[in-house]
């Protein structure tokens, strides 16, 4: 048995208890952080167990070791740290996998490391109890995340966001769910809005709004996808493209907003610390309005549902897909 305090030793005890990945592996703590991929040499197989809780978990991360075939299981109130390896042995400790236990200047933390078959691992996983549906558990996770940190601006330098996955990878996953924005035009607020908005926040500073027909079609901590469209020749154009993410809705009694009279306001458009679903490249903008004007255009998107439909995304897809194979012929 040793005990060790250094972060750089913990750090160091994590990547050779999980290097090996025919070896059978499982974390259980409490909160996986943005950087936790960086503190594993091989997540292929890894089980790990941790607590969904927004502000500790980072969602981001966690779709990161998916892709990278960690095996994810999620635990409510689950507190232990442990690191545990069949062949290797275990370390138990204070040390979430998170910069801010592992970072060269964490916080001050301590951890033993016991030889292979001194903890049963099996043993104390087994009275817990995984959340039964992940996917969902995941989706919501994701909207309490960007609700966090729209309540929880961090100081300081603002972190390096993560690099976004391509749409195709976001569709494979479905997960975090988006909304469409569109207008047609540039427009100001109603003023009973932003007089709402000053009400519940002490500020009438918003970053952007939209405007919709009812409250539900966007959500606090949904991120959604911005756009200006018009019709020019019979095709469909779009400009201004942009996420952001919705905060607080307020209802403008304006009778010339009587069509869209919900106002949902973004008071920063990407709050630190979240990241959006996807990046829009080259070839989704294109894929985009090419697979709006097959569905009808304006006037069907007047009639759309503000969630993307799965047939409107299979068509996205397939067009995005057929657009790539185009320009690599």
């Amino acid at each position: 048995m040793r005990i060790i305090t250094k972060p750089g030793q913990i750090r160091k005890e994590i990547k050779r208890l999980l290097g090996d990945p025919e070896d059978e592996r499982i974390v259980a703590v409490a909160y996986v952080g943005a950087d936790a991929r960086s503190f594993l040499s091989s997540p292929s197989g890894l089980i790990i167990y941790c607590w969904p809780q927004a502000g500790g978990t980072n969602p981001n991360a966690i779709e990161e070791l998916v892709r990278d075939r960690a095996k994810v299981r999620f635990v409510k109130r689950l507190h232990a740290k442990v690191y545990w390896s069949r062949n290797r042995g275990a370390l138990i400790g204070s040390a979430n996998l998170t910069a801010n236990a592992l970072g060269e200047h964490g916080l001050h933390e301590a951890a033993v490391v016991v030889p292979p078959g001194v903890f049963d691992m099996h043993s104390f996983l087994k009275p817990m109890r995984p959340e039964p549906d992940f996917a969902a558990t995941l989706v919501k996770l994701h909207e309490e995340h960007v609700r966090f940190w729209q309540r929880n601006r961090r100081r300081g330098r603002p972190r390096v966001r993560p690099r976004l996955p391509l749409f195709p990878e976001w569709f494979v996953e479905g997960r975090p769910e988006w909304r469409i924005g569109w207008y047609e035009e540039d427009a100001n607020p109603p003023k009973d809005a932003v007089d709402e908005l000053e009400h519940e926040t002490g500020s009438r500073k918003y970053a952007t709004f939209l405007s919709c027909s009812e409250r539900s079609d966007l959500g606090a901590g949904v991120f959604t996808l911005s756009f200006c469209i018009r019709a020019v020749g019979g095709v469909t154009k779009i400009k201004s493209l942009e996420w952001w993410a919705p905060e607080m809705a307020t209802l403008t009694k304006k009778k010339s907003w009587n069509d869209w009279p919900w106002v949902w306001f973004g008071r920063v458009r990407i709050p630190d610390g979240t990241s959006p679903p996807f990046r829009c490249d080259t070839q989704f903008r294109k894929a985009l309005a090419e697979t709006i004007d097959e569905s009808g255009g304006l006037q069907w998107l007047k009639a759309a549902s503000l969630k993307p439909t799965k047939a409107f995304l299979n068509r996205l897809y397939r067009r995005y897909e057929s657009n790539i194979k185009i320009s690599r012929l």
